[in-house]
């Protein structure tokens, strides 16, 4: 517990509800002017953002709470799509509501205004109030600015647009993590805090399993404190940690299985799907309760006996391997992960094509000035908290110090996970602000002590190099990374860049032709869907080995686009005018968009073509020009 603020400590905690007041309303105003941007944020927008706004038009439209089919992907039947009803239900909300006063179109943006910025203001609260009790005033500013100025958070997961369900995942562990290291003062308010975690926790995993990871290392962790805490003073008494991981074991095991229970149809419940909440994952919860309960409740009983933390640890190490044991029918299968199922083509485009599964390491050493320095600054936060940690444990109070081991844990695990693929780094986001408090906090020790220019200069360019945006980079990317492209004299500047194809004009052209099926590529396809009534033969994702190979092969070769049209019944075929097929590998897409078709397909003229100007000359739109035998009727 950080001392109590009396005197001059007095003032700075009286200072902190300002700042927190003052950071929340700039929330809520950068949220509002990014309405102003949110068409600018939607042509570069991830494609699981704008997938998440088709799928609650559908559940909008009347398809079922339990029917999370994407019927638009490979129709009829469409493709299984693993993502939660809850995220849609809060969108669906506030659509709904924004509907009785402005029309569909405006409130679905306003919606992706309000969500995200109430998401980011929860963040950053919860952070404020957590540092401020764990850690003291200084790193509550540290904690809070770190929310609100590093892009990966601010600008990235919770900015204007991104729907997706990472911030709320992000969320969650950030409550979940505090939950565990809270300083409750009773027995009451642990009982509390557990209920909370295990709440948070189990959200955590009915709207994805992304942070599995972080949320197994934050349950383990929970449960070595308990086997390396000292046994009650009152004989049969359960002391402090044991007490909060049974509470947090069985409400996340109570929890878990009802919000399943509550988005998934009952004659899905025994599917064992490894990428969402189903029988593999429950199973796993299960072991975790029981290895989190039992010694406890002997603890309990056999204070006498088991109060070694070394035969705490031996008992809940048997109870894990057991259930693992008996398990393993249900979590052998997912050993592979989600992408188990697929075909050896479709895990070889999402190794080689989706960018989330790159090496950070690998991508910033192959782009240079190009790469994406949002990691950066975590990166050097690690290494810089964990020798601050090192220097000052010895004065660091048992909340701080237990709160720091666990932060540093998820930190790394973020930082050494985007090594193997990038979008691991999510899993330390969790961390960051809570150790940049620290690390602040620090630095102003240092200072008192008489170090003040440094510690001045290290605050200075640690903040710097927070709230260094990408924005500012992209000048000097593009005069290290672009190359000029040879034209003959005289040669007009093409009118069509590369985004183009991405904004809402270009698609739109499309509905000049009857809702239709269109081949595309895999990125091409959900934008079709958001902007357009037409449906898709390819989209990246991973319960369909089609919807992947639908947008490699086929436009690498005819042959296979043939085979690809039969089977599907496709009509048309899209491409960007502007993109570099060649460059990716496609060859028959790049001699499609020479103009070098094959007698089987002829282009269709879209408005705004031939005019010199206009979005229409964006795409490229293919039809066949007779059914193909063997085709899908």
């Amino acid at each position: 517990m950080p001392a109590s603020p009396t005197g001059s400590g007095l003032r700075k905690y009286l200072a902190f509800r300002p700042l927190l007041w003052l950071l929340l309303g700039l929330v809520v105003l950068r949220g509002a002017l990014g309405w102003a941007g949110l068409d600018e944020r939607i042509l570069t927008a991830d494609s699981d953002d704008l997938l998440r706004m088709v799928m609650v038009r559908d559940w909008l439209a009347g398809q079922s709470w339990f029917d999370t089919q994407q019927y638009r992907i490979l129709p009829p039947e469409g493709i299984s799509i693993h993502w939660s009803r809850y995220i849609d239900a809060a969108l669906g909300g506030i659509i709904w509501l924004g509907g009785l006063w402005v029309a569909m179109p405006v409130a679905e943006q306003i919606a992706m205004v309000i969500w995200p910025t109430l998401l980011l203001c929860l963040l950053l609260a919860l952070n404020g109030v957590a540092a401020l009790r764990i850690s003291g005033p200084e790193a509550a500013v540290g904690a809070m600015l770190a929310v609100f100025l590093w892009p990966k958070i601010a600008g990235f997961e919770f900015a204007v647009g991104r729907v997706d369900h990472h911030n709320v995942q992000i969320l969650c562990i950030s409550v979940l993590a505090f939950a565990m290291i809270w300083p409750a003062a009773s027995a009451r308010g642990q009982f509390l805090a557990a209920i909370a975690g295990g709440l948070a926790a189990a959200v955590s995993l009915a709207v994805g399993l992304e942070m599995l990871p972080v949320l197994l290392i934050i349950w383990a962790m929970a449960g070595l404190r308990f086997a390396f805490e000292a046994p009650g003073e009152v004989p049969g008494e359960v002391p402090g940690a044991g007490r909060w991981l049974a509470v947090f074991a069985v409400t996340l095991g109570l929890a878990a299985p009802l919000l399943m229970a509550g988005q998934v149809p009952v004659a899905v419940w025994v599917r064992p799907y490894c990428d969402a909440l189903a029988p593999p994952v429950l199973s796993l919860l299960l072991i975790g309760v029981v290895v989190s309960v039992v010694p406890v409740l002997l603890a309990r009983r056999l204070s006498g006996r088991l109060s070694g933390r070394w035969s705490r640890i031996t008992l809940m190490a048997v109870l894990l391997l057991a259930g693992f044991g008996l398990a393993w029918p249900l979590l052998g299968p997912c050993i592979s992960g989600p992408y188990g199922a697929l075909s050896d083509e479709a895990r070889a485009i999402i190794a080689t094509r989706i960018g989330e599964t790159q090496s950070a390491f690998l991508l910033a050493i192959r782009k240079g000035a190009g790469f994406d320095f949002n990691f950066l600054y975590s990166w050097i936060l690690l290494p810089v908290a964990t020798g601050f940690a090192l220097f000052a444990r010895r004065r660091l109070g048992p909340a701080e110090r237990q709160g720091l081991v666990l932060m540093l844990v998820i930190g790394w695990v973020g930082v050494l996970g985007a090594m193997d693929q990038i979008r691991a780094a999510t899993l330390g986001t969790p961390a960051i602000p809570f150790l940049t408090g620290f690390v602040l906090k620090e630095l102003i020790v240092l200072g008192r002590a008489g170090a003040q220019r440094v510690a001045a200069l290290a605050i200075m360019a640690g903040f710097a190099l927070l709230a260094w945006p990408v924005e500012v980079m992209q000048p000097i990317r593009a005069a290290l990374t672009t190359k000029a492209a040879p034209q003959a004299a005289g040669a007009a500047i093409p009118a069509v860049s590369g985004e183009t194809c991405r904004s809402e004009a270009a698609f739109q052209a499309l509905n000049a032709v009857p809702p239709a099926l269109m081949a595309t590529t895999i990125n091409m396809g959900v934008r079709v869907l958001y902007f357009t009534p037409h449906s898709v033969t390819s989209a990246p994702y991973h319960r369909s080995s089609d919807a992947f190979a639908n947008g490699e092969a086929p436009f690498r070769d005819p042959e296979a686009m043939l085979a690809m049209l039969r089977r599907s019944g496709a009509g048309y075929v899209i491409l960007c005018a502007s993109q570099d097929y060649a460059k990716e590998d496609m060859g028959f897409a790049s001699e499609l968009q020479s103009g070098t078709l094959p007698p089987w397909l002829r282009r269709v003229d879209l408005p705004g073509q031939g005019q010199g100007q206009g979005q229409g000359g964006a795409l490229i739109l293919l039809q066949l020009t007779e059914p193909l035998p063997g085709a899908a009727p």
